[in-house]
């Protein structure tokens, strides 16, 4: 028992090792990486404290006897494949909740702050606190100036933005991508071309960013971002077998290993879908992100609309590549 333990913890140590490494040296295939590494896992785990017994090989060695060879190899390949089909959808099942859970945290504590999260020792005192006094109302008019004269860490900006209506039709951009000789399409039903600027007196390192689209009862709703650094983008429109091809800037590329220097601007195209039955209520070209950083500085921004940035002559340009593909034979594909 005790040897089957320490095999446990070297095996369960190098993996460890191995996704600190991944993640240093290859962080983009994290996400597919972790549900394999648990895979091994738990087969492990199968294989030292139930396969691999003196009860369980007795009663392998007696079914054995009593059936035939080729009858039992099958029965074998059968049940370690649906084994090994239980223990993915299980694996499966519990990384989305986990991510279900972590996104609902960050939605929470998003929703407590306004801007950006302080560390107690760098927020700035009152005069009424550094001199121990109780005037309500010199701390208010205090604490009114503080929130006007403090900056933000980025400027946000948005536009131009494209909406599909709901989530079963395709935006005026779609994304597509191909394997084995055979495309994909991925809908994408929102897309928004983004400006970051670091407003910080140090280089800042964008690690994340969540992007909410406002319906028009006033809700909002976490929009799914796609990855889609490897895609091809097509206009397709309603003519799916006459596809135009388009070359565009992707904000994930321009954010990708990079440092924002003290006020440097990065602006790209970012995709999205909407979630599963989000789209009953209709949505608005209105918009809120959140942005955090290697630092750990989260920043809300207030409500964005295009609208707001109307006028703008740099980067939001599409250019039209030559000829057209017929994608009437493929394939869609939703993220969830």
């Amino acid at each position: 028992m005790l040897r089957k333990l320490r095999i446990l913890f070297i095996e369960v140590g190098g993996f460890g090792l191995l996704i600190a490494w991944l993640m240093w040296k290859y962080p983009e295939l994290i996400d597919d990486v972790i549900p394999w590494v648990a895979l091994v896992i738990v087969w492990h785990v199968t294989w030292e404290y139930i396969l691999d017994t003196p009860t369980f090989r007795r009663w392998a060695f007696a079914l054995g006897k009593k059936t035939k060879p080729m009858i039992a190899w099958s029965l074998v390949f059968l049940l370690g494949g649906s084994v090994s089909l239980l223990y993915w959808k299980g694996i499966d099942k519990s990384l989305r909740r986990l991510s279900s859970i972590a996104e609902a945290r960050a939605i929470a504590k998003r929703s407590k702050q306004t801007t950006v999260t302080t560390p107690p020792e760098n927020k700035p005192q009152l005069l009424s606190e550094q001199h121990g006094t109780n005037d309500k109302a010199t701390a208010k008019v205090e604490r009114r100036t503080a929130a006007k004269t403090q900056i933000d860490p980025f400027y946000l900006a948005v536009g131009p933005t494209m909406n599909s209506p709901n989530r079963a039709m395709l935006g005026e951009i779609t994304g597509a991508f191909e394997q084995q000789g055979k495309y994909t399409i991925v809908p994408l039903n929102v897309a928004v071309y983004m400006t970051i600027t670091n407003l910080q007196p140090i280089q800042s390192e964008i690690e994340k960013y969540l992007v909410e689209i406002k319906t028009r009862r006033g809700s909002w709703v976490n929009l799914t971002r796609i990855e889609s650094r490897n895609f091809e983008f097509y206009s397709i429109a309603d003519h799916p077998h006459k596809s135009v091809q388009v070359e565009l800037t992707l904000l994930d590329k321009q954010l990708s290993e990079r440092w924002l220097q003290p006020h440097e601007t990065v602006k790209g195209w970012t995709f999205f879908q909407y979630p599963p039955d989000s789209d009953r209520e209709g949505f608005l070209h209105v918009f809120r992100l959140t942005i955090g950083d290697a630092a750990g500085v989260i920043f809300v921004s207030k409500e964005l609309s295009a609208k707001d940035n109307e006028g703008g002559v740099q980067g939001a340009t599409l250019k039209v590549l030559p000829g057209q593909k017929d994608l009437s034979a493929a394939e869609w594909k939703y993220i969830e």
